[in-house]
């Protein structure tokens, strides 16, 4: 219709809005605006009644107009959340407080026909986007990123439900615990603490893959089944005892002799040192000593309050008696180290040197296991060995002591 003002009218009819007697006034009373506008012609002697009469009219239609569509706002709203101004927050908090919830809402109707189409107001949305409300530490924070005990003082939450509701007040905080609340109950639903599902709601993604690759693998080797304790009866409890007391009777008395054999002399000293050196060195923040083998804290502590662990050597056949060759190990872990090893010095060595990270890939008990170090001990290793050279135990038929060190 653009700028036409009889096609204008003429719509109006046909939409039921003005009546065919209005729609003959209003456009005469628009001759005589034309007439004054475009020719400059002031009928002065009824301008003043025309004008009253004009404006009765337009009372009496928009009066009767029904209305389709309706909506909210603060006039420059944006820059006033903008200026980041507690005191200009206070004043939008009490404003909205006064009226209430319904300037949240805006509907609209594209004519008689059709119910009203309602969605949150300009108001609502400016308010919901906006880093606009006081905390108590002095920040202005979105609606949903703060809660009620957040909230500065002299802003309460006590009758401001409708509208704070609507531009989505501690949406977050009330997120986070209905998920919380889904995945401690999915965690007791298979008979699990519902404090290990807020445990591994805290892990990074990382930690939680790593997490559930070793579970996975622990589960595969039966670690959380608890084996059946063997049962045994003689068939004939009799005769058995009669055997054992014939036996027991015949039993050779112990004999002891005295023999000489080869001792290593001289890691006392180097045993006693390299146990406060691992112990500093794989001691997180928590206080928790970590075995570079399962990853785990050491099982127990002892009377002291310090961990138990083992401090095998990392290279028996290492030429010198050296603090850094030690390992940081869990008891069963050092066992497997000890007599379960299948991976040999040689190739621990070739790994040290060609090796990116600070860790090394071994077989222990028939399993991939990763050794890992911290830095500094890694790096230690690779000085301490680019000055020493690997040997073979000094005489013929002796073996090196393979048993733990003593805490």
């Amino acid at each position: 219709m653009g700028r036409v003002f009889e096609a204008k009218l003429k719509f109006a009819k046909l939409e039921g809005i003005l009546t065919e007697e209005q729609a003959r006034t209003i456009a005469l009373m628009h001759d005589f605006r034309n007439e004054l506008y475009h020719v400059g012609l002031l009928h002065e002697a009824i301008l003043p009644a025309l004008s009253r009469f004009y404006f009765s009219v337009a009372c009496d239609i928009l009066g009767s107009y029904p209305i389709r569509g309706f909506g909210y706002t603060i006039f420059q709203l944006t820059e006033l959340t903008a200026k980041q101004n507690p005191e200009i927050s206070r004043l939008i908090w009490k404003a909205i407080a006064t009226v209430g919830g319904y300037v949240m809402q805006a509907s609209y109707a594209p004519n008689q026909a059709h119910e009203p189409h309602r969605a949150p107001s300009t108001l609502a949305l400016c308010l919901k986007d906006a880093e606009w409300i006081p905390a108590k530490d002095g920040s202005l924070r979105r609606p949903s990123a703060i809660t009620t005990p957040e909230l500065a003082a002299g802003f309460s939450t006590a009758g401001n439900d409708a509208w704070l509701n609507a531009i989505g007040f501690a949406s977050e905080y009330r997120q986070r615990s209905e998920q919380s609340q889904v995945r401690r109950k999915a965690a007791q639903s298979i008979g699990l603490p519902a404090e290990l599902a807020d445990q591994l709601a805290s892990l990074s993604p990382d930690a939680l893959r790593t997490f559930g690759s070793e579970m996975l693998q622990r589960i595969a080797s039966g670690a959380f089944t608890t084996p059946v304790f063997p049962e045994r009866e003689a068939p004939n409890p009799e005769r058995r005892a009669e055997r054992l007391v014939e036996r027991a009777s015949a039993a050779p008395t112990k004999v002891y002799e005295t023999r000489s054999r080869s001792v290593r002399t001289t890691d006392k000293e180097v045993r006693q040192l390299a146990r406060p050196y691992l112990r500093d060195l794989y001691t997180n923040p928590d206080g928790e000593m970590i075995c570079q083998a399962c990853h785990l804290e050491m099982p127990f502590r002892l009377e002291d309050g310090t961990p138990y662990f083992e401090a095998p050597e990392l290279l028996q056949s290492s030429s010198a008696e050296l603090t850094e060759n030690h390992l940081a190990l869990c008891p069963t872990c050092c066992a497997k180290w000890q007599h379960a090893n299948g991976t040999s010095d040689a190739e621990i060595g070739e790994a040290i040197e060609g090796a990116e990270l600070p860790e090394l890939s071994i077989v222990l008990a028939g399993e991939a296991t990763r050794l890992r170090f911290v830095q500094v001990h890694f790096d230690d290793l690779r000085t301490i060995f680019g000055v020493t050279t690997p040997n073979a135990p000094a005489v013929v038929g002796a073996t090196l002591p393979l048993v733990a060190d003593e805490p």
